[in-house]
Parts: structure tokens; C-alpha cells; sequence
């Protein structure tokens, strides 16, 4: 019994934790995407009568993410299924993780997603992202 504990034991301190980066992209609704220098972009569109509020989120690493350029495009689904942009904006912020909102009004009859590029530096190294929101429906 004892050298089956100490055979136990001797197995869990001689395990080695081991840590991976990755890089997943997705397109699926309200995405989130790990890359190096961000732990998540996800974007995300809201619809009340007919204004769309826009959302984009940037997590970075606190003390590695220096720097998240934003673009935002609102896009509209065309009846070929293709997606055109209908109004697109832009920021840049010099911090590790924040929130981009905007809206706009005036939507016709259709469908809409929030489509979200983001480039995110630690430093002078830098990535990009795409995430897509999922699709709200003007009748």
C-alpha cells in the first residue's frame, strides 16, 4: 500500500503542466477568438424599431496588449446572400481591453450583422481579428 502511494505521488510531481497558444476563427454568432495577443473580439448587434446599436469588445492581456485599432462595419444581407456594408467606423485606443459602440438609424427591411476587425499590438508586434455578430432581422 505505501509503495503504491509513493509510486502515485512520485507520478503527479514529476507531471510537467504544459501551455499551447492558439489561433481560432470562427464566424459563428457572436464569435470569440483567442489569438496571442488578445483573449477575446466578439461583436454583437442589437435592434430596437429600426436602430441598430453596434457592439464591439477587445479583451487583451493586461500588461502585454498596448494598443487595439477598431473597424466596425454594419452590414446588410443582399438577396443574392452576400453581405454588403452599409455604414462602417473606426477607433484606435491605447489600452489593453475596451468596448466600441455605435449606432445607427434609419435600417430598411432586412437582415443585419456586426462584422468586427481588430488589430491588437503588444508593442510593435501586432495581430488581426474578425468576428461576426449573429444576424437581427428588420420586418
Amino acid at each position: 500500500m505505501r509503495r503504491n502511494v509513493l509510486a502515485v505521488l512520485m507520478a503527479m510531481t514529476m507531471t510537467v503542466p504544459v501551455s499551447m497558444n492558439f489561433m481560432s476563427v470562427t464566424t459563428s454568432a457572436d464569435a470569440t477568438i483567442c489569438d496571442l495577443y488578445n483573449r477575446s473580439c466578439t461583436s454583437s448587434i442589437s435592434i430596437s424599431g429600426n436602430t441598430a446599436t453596434c457592439q464591439s469588445k477587445v479583451i487583451g492581456y493586461n500588461g502585454e496588449t498596448t494598443k487595439i485599432s477598431f473597424s466596425q462595419a454594419l452590414q446588410k444581407k443582399n438577396s443574392s446572400g452576400s453581405w454588403s456594408t452599409i455604414k462602417s467606423w473606426s477607433k484606435t485606443v491605447n489600452d489593453f481591453s475596451y468596448t466600441y459602440s455605435n449606432k445607427y438609424s434609419g435600417l430598411a427591411k432586412g437582415t443585419y450583422r456586426v462584422k468586427t476587425t481588430a488589430t491588437v499590438y503588444a508593442g510593435n508586434k501586432s495581430e488581426t481579428v474578425t468576428s461576426y455578430s449573429s444576424t437581427q432581422t428588420v420586418k
